[in-house]
């Protein structure tokens, strides 16, 4: 049975290629192909690849693919910038709730940022959330590859969490609705935020981005 966002990457993918044409949305396709079976360590796209969507066998379908080549295009433009932080033990599965709340308070305590896990077990939307009470430098993809300082900076705020296997749909549902969500990958030693982020009057923030598509036809609510 297929999630509302699944459902909704099939929808979208149908509506960008009426609206944007076949060649611009396969190159997005094509994008997202690179990301996820590119095996040279050189690939610029190698460290975020599970944090952009990870599943059990390593295969995604096109629609998926899609929503991939969409984040990845959005961090190549800097529309969508990150911040990582080394938690080590873990992700334990979803319902291990407790030993996954007690291994983010362990590595996370030190650096202004607080995690409540409750696991997705049952149908929730996301795992939990992680708050961070104290302005958090996000970068760009130029500034990560460059080894500079970020220059834009968040308020304090809060994003959903999601741990283990997610699909890249649902990471980029959380970046229309929320603007940011917090992963962590089975496997890996880096909590990632990933933040659509824009620059406005009163300096950066969080900014959820919108694609060619209406996001109420793209991503339908889930309330």
């Amino acid at each position: 049975m297929s999630t509302w966002h699944e459902f909704g990457a099939r929808y979208g993918f149908t509506e960008a290629v009426k609206l944007r044409g076949a060649e611009a949305v396969y190159a997005d396709v094509e994008l997202g192909r690179q990301s996820l079976w590119c095996d040279d360590p050189a690939c610029r796209d190698v460290i975020e690849r599970s944090a952009i969507g990870q599943t059990w066998r390593g295969e995604e379908s096109l629609e998926q693919l899609w929503c991939r080549g969409q984040i990845e295009r959005a961090f190549l433009t800097g529309q969508v910038r990150r911040t990582t932080f080394r938690v080590v033990g873990g992700p334990h599965a979803d319902e291990m709730v407790e030993k996954n709340q007690a291994v983010l308070d362990a590595a996370l305590g030190a650096f202004s940022l607080a995690a409540s896990v409750h696991g997705s077990v049952g149908g929730g939307v996301d795992d939990g959330d992680v708050a961070w009470s104290a302005p958090l430098e996000v970068l760009s993809e130029e500034e990560a590859r460059a080894g500079r300082g970020a220059a834009a900076v968040l308020e304090p705020g809060i994003a959903p969490l999601e741990i283990g296997y997610t699909l890249p749909s649902r990471t980029l549902a959380h970046l229309f609705q929320e603007g940011a969500v917090w992963r962590w990958p089975y496997g890996s030693e880096q909590l990632w935020l990933l933040a659509a982020v824009e620059l406005r009057d009163e300096g950066w923030c969080v900014w959820p981005f919108g694609l060619d598509i209406d996001p109420e036809r793209l991503l339908p609510s889930t309330s």
